[in-house]
């Protein structure tokens, strides 16, 4: 009869600090880089929810994700030297959609990093072009990009 010893295995652990994003947001949320924040299913902001993304942060998109910022407010502004991930956690079929319905109020998204997204938009209700993306940078995508204009930014599409 073998003993415990003969039979021993290592099993290792990695416990992950994440913030699960699904449903709709209808007030304010600040996501910080302590933790990893995942939006699985849709996630979607009301006219009342600001939500502010700090530099550093990083939000895994997961499976057939779609995260529409339709109608609420967003501040995503990382810096220079701490970017703003958005990457797909698994899966496919990611959709990040930027739309404030007024040209007016203009979303600013600046030093944001998109990894693995399918499909980055942004329109609105008077045709015109409503989101600004500064210094961001595309990576491994297979990305339709429309309504938006960006100024000074990266586009690197090698996905297989």
């Amino acid at each position: 009869i073998p003993t415990a010893s003969e039979h021993a295995h290592q099993l290792v652990l990695t416990i992950e600090d994440q913030h699960i994003l699904t449903g709709i947001l209808d007030s304010t949320l600040i996501l910080g880089p302590d933790k990893e924040h995942v939006i699985s299913g849709i996630f979607a902001l009301s006219e009342n929810a600001h939500l502010i993304i700090k530099s550093g942060s990083k939000i895994l998109l997961a499976g057939e994700t779609r995260f529409d910022a339709s109608h609420g407010k967003v501040t995503i502004k990382g810096t220079a030297d701490s970017l703003i991930v958005f990457t797909q956690k698994y899966g496919d079929g990611v959709i990040v959609k930027f739309n404030r319905g007024e040209s007016t109020k203009n979303d600013t998204l600046e030093y944001v990093h998109f990894d693995k997204i399918m499909d980055l938009s942004s329109w609105s209700e008077d045709g015109l072009y409503d989101v600004i993306m500064r210094n961001c940078i595309f990576t491994n995508n297979t990305i339709k990009v429309q309504g938006v204009d960006a100024f000074y930014c990266n586009f690197y599409n090698r996905r297989e």
